[in-house]
């Protein structure tokens, strides 16, 4: 299948995705996963992939994201993770994705974000985390200096600490709606001179 650029396989009943599956699509640009009943990525699932540049596996059983799962995929400016049940995002488990522009992580169960989670993602322009279960402002967003649109509504964060989006240089976008909201630090905003939507309803 050396000219195939688009697989949709959507709405299946798969499980498990083996190693290797799409090794021999060498030119595929886009694959659509989603509605299936996937459980874990494994490290080799998009291997020999280099062209890829579209993920889509929203709606699956997703629990976990093992570190090299998205390895060598150079090309990639699209993954859609929503509706899945992720509940950590691991240190480096979207390394080197350097086209990566928008990570859609919406609807899961995600509590924790390890602080080395979004490294290297220089390219990254949109990051969707609402509804999940959010307690307080990650330290690894920090780590993402283009971003322009975050959407963090309907978590559980209760605070926004001082100087927080102080390194957001070009965001001009946040959505932090229908959180747990109680105290907004002095200067939590200074620095993000580009903001120009911020949605705090609803708290």
């Amino acid at each position: 299948l050396d000219s195939l650029l688009d697989l949709n396989i959507e709405g299946n009943a798969i499980s498990v995705i083996p190693e290797d599956c799409f090794s021999g699509m060498p030119n595929l640009n886009n694959i659509e996963l989603s509605n299936n009943a996937i459980e874990e990525l494994i490290p080799g699932t998009f291997s020999k992939l280099s062209g890829l540049g579209n993920i889509v596996l929203r709606g699956n059983t997703i629990s976990s994201i093992a570190p090299g799962v998205f390895s060598d995929l150079g090309k990639v400016g699209t993954i859609y993770l929503d509706g899945n049940q992720l509940q950590t995002i691991a240190d480096n488990c979207f390394k080197d994705l350097p086209d990566l522009t928008h990570l859609d992580l919406r609807h899961n169960r995600i509590s924790e974000i390890e602080e080395d989670a979004f490294s290297g993602l220089g390219d990254l322009r949109a990051l969707m985390l609402s509804n999940n279960h959010l307690a307080s402002l990650p330290e690894a967003l920090k780590n993402i200096k283009d971003l322009e649109h975050l959407d963090l509504e309907h978590n559980m964060i209760a605070s926004v600490p001082v100087s927080y989006f102080q390194t957001f240089k070009v965001l001009n976008r946040v959505n932090m709606a229908g959180n747990n909201i109680t105290e907004i630090a002095q200067n939590s905003f200074h620095g993000a001179k580009g903001l120009n939507t911020l949605d705090l309803s609803r708290n």
